[in-house]
């Protein structure tokens, strides 16, 4: 056991460019080269963060909705001591992170995905359930054509289109009808 100071619950570790770096609530943020010695530092945030990762010489830390946005909180960090808020367009708290093959991806409640590459103009929200089934809001570039895919059980190779979108101006709402039918349901946008 190593004593980091704190009595709030910490909730994710990641080890990256020579430096562990552990979350949990409150905001809080504690930093360490050895995994011995941890020193707290002042993220700015209060928001519960739920998980970390790191990747491409980023840490990226993710948690609940945000007081002052109304936005599911992302954090980034290049050295785990010094900490920037990102826009993720979701309003959904956000429950873990991993990096593998050059992007982030970001998981969090009501099915929330989110995905981030070098390029990626575009993003997909999940709202959640309303009258008509559960409803998304997808923001891309303008001219630009996205497919926005579901699957069932998370394999994949089984995504399944189930709309194109051409030219989106700015936000556009979607619902899907059909997801009331499965047990649980993943979605995501791409770009064909």
């Amino acid at each position: 056991k190593r004593p980091t100071g704190t009595t709030h619950t910490l909730s994710g570790v990641a080890y990256g460019n020579g430096r562990f770096v552990t979350v949990g609530n409150a905001g809080t943020i504690f930093a360490s080269d050895d995994g011995t010695n941890w020193t707290s530092v002042n993220s700015g945030f209060q928001n519960i963060l739920n998980g970390v990762t790191y990747g491409n010489g980023t840490f990226v830390a993710v948690g609940s909705a945000s007081g002052s946005t109304g936005f599911s909180t992302i954090l980034t960090s290049g050295d785990g001591y010094a900490w920037s808020e990102r826009a993720p367009g979701s309003v959904q708290a956000l429950r873990g992170a991993v990096y593998g093959n050059g992007s982030f991806l970001v998981v969090g409640d009501q099915s929330t995905i989110l995905q981030s590459a070098g390029a990626t103009d575009f993003r997909l929200t999940a709202n959640g359930f309303g009258t008509t089934g559960f409803q998304l809001t997808v923001v891309g570039a303008p001219g630009s054509r996205y497919r926005l895919q579901a699957l069932t059980y998370f394999n994949p190779s089984n995504w399944v289109d189930l709309i194109t979108i051409t030219n989106p101006q700015s936000a556009i709402s979607l619902t899907d009808t059909t997801a009331t039918m499965f047990p649980q349901r993943f979605y995501r946008l791409v770009s064909p």
